[in-house]
């Protein structure tokens, strides 16, 4: 039957015959050889997983370029399509982000949740963080820059006072004629945390909903302006 029908039906459409006719005629055979062509498949679709890097020669941020297996993808797509929803109306209006935008900020909010978890493997006795120095008087004042150690990407001031806040902070520098680094201290953590959660059950900016697990930690008056 395949044969007769080879004269009228291209490869393609030949094969589909020739699966529905297989079904038929076994369909415990069938199945075998699907599932066969399947993990065949997913083995050769697995090491196809690729993912590259560019810098922008300018500066401004870095160029992703790469290509997941279906079931790589399909899991991707699981763990951003709620990270990266239209943020609610509000008196502002429609969330103004496009569609890819909202799925780069996403893409940002997972990684900083893995790297909060604790889960990731550690580097160099300790588990990977973003590293940043800036002098004490500019982190005081809000002047000058920070540098992230690990790129020499340079961040503003403000930034890196937002990021003290819920960050652990170290001192470096040169003590008794020896260069000395103190423990780090980490707020909004432990039970300082459990009790915002609490208190605020998200987000507290007017007419945001976002969940506590999105959040970070913040004095709503900075004790650099005299707050509490």
């Amino acid at each position: 039957m395949l044969v007769e029908h080879a004269r009228a039906f291209d490869p393609k459409d030949l094969a589909g015959l020739g699966k529905a006719v297989l079904n038929s005629v076994d369909p415990d055979l069938a199945d075998k050889v699907l599932a066969k062509k399947l993990a065949e498949e997913e083995a050769k679709a697995a090491r196809r997983c690729e993912l590259s890097l560019y810098d922008a020669p300018d500066g401004s941020g870095t160029y992703l370029h790469g290509k997941l297996d279906p079931i790589a993808a399909d899991r991707f797509r699981t763990a951003i399509e709620p990270l990266s929803k239209p943020l609610p109306t509000t008196a502002d209006g429609l969330d103004p982000r496009s569609a890819a935008q909202r799925r780069g900020e996403a893409l940002d909010e997972l990684v900083r949740r893995y790297l909060d978890s604790g889960t990731s493997p550690s580097q160099g006795g300790e588990k990977p963080h973003i590293v940043v120095t800036i002098t004490d008087e500019n982190l005081v004042n809000g002047t000058g820059l920070g540098r992230l150690l690990r790129t020499g990407t340079y961040v503003s001031a403000r930034t890196v006072q937002e990021w003290a806040c819920d960050a652990k902070v170290s001192w470096f520098g040169n003590r008794d004629g020896e260069v000395a680094l103190s423990d780090g201290t980490r707020f909004f953590t432990g039970r300082l945390r459990k009790l915002l959660e609490l208190r605020d059950r998200g987000c507290s900016f007017p007419g945001c909903d976002r969940p506590p697990a999105w959040c970070h930690g913040h004095h709503i008056r900075s004790w650099l302006n005299g707050g509490p």
